[in-house]
């Protein structure tokens, strides 16, 4: 996420609230001793106060807007919990691109249907979490066939 979020948004984002500069803006998210200026990082264990004291991160979500006078926080009951959902925002989750991949082996009996992702190995539908040998699983969670040796 290049473009960035403002402090405000973020804080809506993750049910939390902003203590500091609301349009604050948002690049990145980084560990404490790695943030810098345009960062967000965030506090749960009070043995760290010190290392977000010095921290150069724009931005920190923490339990307790009082361990970090003067700082832009988003106060938030679950740190850890909102850290994740960031994490999600800023760094989101690659999805395989559907089809069957140019470097995949399929056997001549397997069919692959191409309107409703449905698999059929030697004319029997593979459902979610089926085996059609030691060889191939099939997720209904997944967008592709996973083969494992």
């Amino acid at each position: 996420m290049s473009r960035g979020v403002r402090l405000s948004e973020l804080a809506d984002r993750l049910g939390a609230e902003v203590v500091g500069d609301g349009e604050f803006v948002v690049r990145a998210v980084r560990a404490l001793g790695d943030a810098g200026a345009e960062d967000l990082s965030f506090l749960h264990n009070p043995k760290y106060v010190e290392d977000a004291r010095s921290s150069r991160a724009g931005a920190i979500l923490i339990a307790d807007a009082d361990a970090l006078p003067g700082r832009n926080v988003l106060v938030c009951s679950e740190p850890y919990l909102a850290l994740a959902k960031a994490l999600e925002l800023f760094y989101p989750a690659e999805r395989p691109a559907a089809g069957i991949h140019p470097s995949a082996v399929v056997a001549e009996d397997v069919v692959v249907g191409a309107s409703d992702r449905s698999v059929w190995w030697r004319r029997v539908p593979v459902s979610g979490g089926a085996r059609s040998s030691a060889r191939a699983v099939c997720s209904a969670k997944m967008s592709r066939l996973v083969l494992t040796v």
